[in-house]
């Protein structure tokens, strides 16, 4: 029964979904969010897609050079 009143909160009603518009609609971006924004998006789309493409380079670096 605790698993269902968890998701009756966290269910979208068109009464919450209105209130956080008008909360949204009240508070605009700011002049320095955007610099936020750009960092935050590097640090969570740039960086984990570089640390990827350099762990499969790795890999590539010791299926085929390696063992030379």
């Amino acid at each position: 029964m605790k698993k269902q009143e968890i998701l009756n909160r966290i269910k979208i009603t068109p009464e919450k979904e209105r209130i956080a518009r008008e909360n949204l609609a009240k508070t605009p971006l700011e002049k320095g969010d955007f610099k936020a924004l750009l960092i935050a998006s590097f640090l969570m789309f740039v960086l984990p897609t570089l640390l990827v493409l350099g762990l499969l380079a790795f890999i590539m670096w010791l299926l085929f050079f390696a063992g030379r």
